[in-house]
């Protein structure tokens, strides 16, 4: 952890709580207007301590801070920074209060001014919490800064074996085809954002339904929605489990997910064609985005860290397999998926059986059959045999 990172740790923490410190006398100022006389004739030291006690208290919260997140498994990180500035704030209350009984002899002191104006303490913690939360954005103090401060990570990722769960699944890979050439083209990092935000929002509406901004605008209905998603650099992830209820995907779902798919592989051409207006004609944008489809049992882990899920499975490295496997497919998908072959007639696909997936041996797959007639022959006897 470099030095510069703790010490803007720190300093977030104390400006933090001055200011909210600042907003608890102002408001104290109005309730009670006899203090607001007070101040104007208080002292230096009375100044220094208005201002120190609570920059001291915001030093030690975001020296905490570090540590504290990485020991509560609160997901929302608001919630989790504000619920430290309400501990921290909590006990140095209570020991302000304990020593203002050792140094006066009244015990009851301590419980006549812990009564006093608790929801305003309360207030100040939360709106301390705030502010420093609103400073780390600001200055772009990132997460992953965080969990490493005051010390560096003592393991690798580690699963709770206790949250391991099963399901049947259905996985989906996408990949850009020539994302690399696009991305290292000369300015063309100022273009990807808009590019990927284009290109993942006709996937999303293709899956989850809307109006396609590309070619003939059609609405689409939603379908079952996935259950996780999980950008990968050039593509993303998608997993489905069966509907709440159910042991099993209907028929019509996986037809229709096939189906569309095919559809949004061939009208990519569109999809790029309608990039045009937010990226300069000059550039080569990817030509081909390509798609991996296969169903097998998915085990869901839990990081022991935080509630962040991880999933693995078969059917996981087969789409991965399956979307890079011949680049003059757009898409394939594994046999696996059990659709009738009187849907795949009616959707123009065919069963082959592929030779040389890296991990799999002979796996039986559909593509589209114009797109497989349209290969070379030398690469049809290279990566396909016929099925039986």
């Amino acid at each position: 952890m470099k030095a510069y990172k703790s010490f803007l740790l720190l300093f977030l923490g104390a400006l933090s709580s001055v200011t909210a410190a600042a907003l608890y006398v102002w408001i104290l100022t109005f309730r009670y207007p006899m203090l607001a006389s007070g101040l104007q004739g208080a002292t230096g030291k009375t100044w220094g301590l208005l201002i120190g006690i609570p920059a001291c208290i915001g030093v030690v919260t975001g020296l905490l801070f570090p540590f504290w997140q990485r020991m509560v498994g609160i997901a929302n990180r608001l919630v989790r920074t504000v619920l430290l500035w309400i501990v921290t704030m909590s006990v140095a209350v209570v020991i302000g209060l304990g020593w203002l009984v050792l140094k006066t002899g009244k015990p009851t002191i301590f419980f006549e001014l812990l009564s006093l104006d608790r929801g305003l303490i309360l207030l100040a913690a939360v709106l301390a919490g705030i502010f420093f939360h609103l400073l780390r954005m600001l200055t772009g103090e990132t997460h992953e800064a965080e969990a490493s401060v005051g010390r560096k990570l003592k393991t690798t990722i580690e699963f709770r074996p206790d949250a391991t769960q099963t399901a049947h699944g259905i996985a989906l890979i996408t990949d850009l085809q020539g994302f690399s050439a696009f991305f290292n083209q000369p300015w063309a990092q100022a273009y990807v954002p808009d590019y990927l935000d284009m290109v993942l929002k006709a996937v999303s509406t293709v899956l989850l339904g809307g109006e396609k901004f590309w070619s003939d605008h059609e609405t689409l209905e939603p379908l079952l929605h996935p259950v996780h998603q999980k950008f990968l650099g050039d593509g993303v992830l998608y997993l489905w489990t069966p509907p709440a209820g159910k042991d099993d995907f209907s028929n019509e779902f996986v037809a229709q997910l096939t189906n569309r798919l095919w559809f949004l592989k061939n009208e990519f051409p569109a999809i790029n064609k309608a990039c045009t207006g937010h990226i300069p004609s000059s550039f080569k944008l990817p030509p081909k985005i390509r798609f991996g489809l296969a169903r097998g049992r998915i085990y869901e882990l839990t990081r022991k860290d935080s509630s962040e899920k991880e999933y693995m499975g078969f059917c996981i490295n087969l789409a991965s397999r399956l979307q890079s496997y011949c680049n003059d497919l757009g898409f394939i998908a594994s046999a696996n998926l059990n659709i009738s072959q009187a849907t795949l007639d009616r959707i123009g696909f065919i069963k082959v059986v592929a030779t040389k997936i890296k991990g799999f041996q002979r796996e039986t797959v559909i593509i589209d059959r114009c797109e497989y007639e349209n290969l070379k022959a030398a690469t049809k006897s290279e990566l396909f045999e016929k099925f039986n």
